[in-house]
């Protein structure tokens, strides 16, 4: 492990880390970056040439499991990730970053919302699919920092729009929490499940219509506009127009009834949304 590399690379100080790689190149500095990651990061294309003509480890991780391709993707140089993938860098190894855990070189580019760089690693065939250290997909990354253009580059290449996160997020939730209803909508025509069920039986419209936020009611209007199922229960029985009424959300309860909802379905205590709204 190499303190002087590392002080070049915390320096940006490239012709020190030429130099240092020199005959030695998969020298590393003390948190295991290689010359070729801190080339990869710092967009020197020549000098990646280079260590990669003189045989650097491609795929080799530092102590956060990040990679050349990583790093390259993660600052934007386009030009390099393409170098990279032509001498076949695997897209799809994941960090051991503990504070961002099992992310990849497409997801920081989602989380990044750059649209070049995941359309390209997309027609690279990485994999959508991956979830990183809280199950979070490339595609809920790019719902939850509202990139409709990613979103649809995802949806496009063939991404899974039903995963669901540790904390049963869908990317429809995502983009339905977010307010984009644009791109709620879109996942909607695109076939993303509208009445998937958490372990407690909740859905996504039991969550919007007890929740308290802002763009609740446009939401739930979509979900119902788009044919949600007003009716599913959750483990004890309620409706999302019992959870309505029990938060004293009229305007919601309104709009659920207007949309359909059931009135007379009782949960386990017997009772209807009516009885619930007089407890």
């Amino acid at each position: 492990m190499s303190e002087e590399l590392y002080k070049a690379y915390a320096g940006k100080d490239l012709p020190t880390v030429r130099r240092l790689c020199e005959g030695r190149q998969n020298l590393r500095d003390i948190h295991g970056r290689s010359g070729l990651m801190i080339a990869a990061e710092l967009g020197d294309i020549q000098l990646v040439r280079d260590l990669l003509n003189a045989g650097a480890a491609l795929d080799s991780q530092d102590m956060y499991g990040e990679t050349a391709l990583f790093k390259a993707c993660d600052n934007g140089h386009l030009d390099i990730v393409r170098l990279l993938c032509e001498v076949g860098a695997n897209l799809d190894l994941q960090s051991s970053d503990v504070m961002e855990p099992n992310e990849f070189a497409l997801m920081r580019a989602c989380k990044k919302g750059d649209l070049p760089m995941v359309r390209f690693l997309c027609n690279a065939g990485a994999n959508l699919d991956l979830q990183d250290g809280i199950g979070f997909t490339c595609l809920i990354h790019a719902c939850s920092v509202n990139r409709s253009d990613v979103a649809r580059t995802l949806c496009e290449a063939g991404a899974n729009l039903d995963l669901r996160s540790s904390g049963d997020v869908t990317a429809l939730a995502m983009a339905c929490r977010h307010g984009d209803i644009s791109l709620a909508n879109y996942l909607c025509q695109e076939g993303a499940n509208m009445d998937w069920q958490s372990e407690n039986g909740v859905t996504l419209l039991m969550d919007l219509s007890s929740s308290c936020l802002p763009v609740r009611y446009v939401v739930v209007s979509l979900l119902c506009t788009r044919r949600a199922n007003l009716d599913l229960q959750n483990k004890d029985g309620n409706t999302a127009l019992h959870l309505a009424i029990k938060n004293a959300d009229f305007e919601m309860a309104k709009l659920l009834v207007y949309a359909g909802a059931d009135l007379h379905l009782q949960n386990k205590d017997g009772h209807t949304p009516l009885i619930s709204l007089l407890l």
